[in-house]
């Protein structure tokens, strides 16, 4: 599955229900990024699923639909141990960077 370019979906619609809780929702993103980058480096490829697959839930239940859509191939790929999986992690960390949410 190949990866959508983060910079065409920064700008999120999110419900007015969530908007206080997506600053800590964008942070804790934040930090499982270097927590993914760690797990890739060393190899623990079932941490990596486990975080992809929270990221594929996580993503549709906030309004996120980027992250979504990079929870799933992080889960495939992470399945492969594959080393494109690092495509991902950049990619998350351009979205990650720059999404703006209202």
């Amino acid at each position: 599955m190949p990866m959508r370019d983060p910079r065409l979906e920064l700008d999120v619609v999110v419900d007015e229900d969530l908007l206080d809780l997506v600053p800590e929702f964008v942070a804790n993103r934040r930090a499982e990024l270097a927590t993914l980058t760690a797990a890739v480096a060393a190899g623990r490829w079932p941490q990596v699923r486990q975080i992809g697959h929270r990221w594929k839930g996580l993503g549709g239940m906030y309004g996120f639909g980027w992250l979504t859509h990079a929870g799933t191939v992080l889960e495939l790929r992470a399945q492969e141990a594959t080393p494109e999986v690092r495509e991902v992690l950049e990619a998350a960390e351009v979205y990650l960077a720059h999404v703006v949410w209202r």
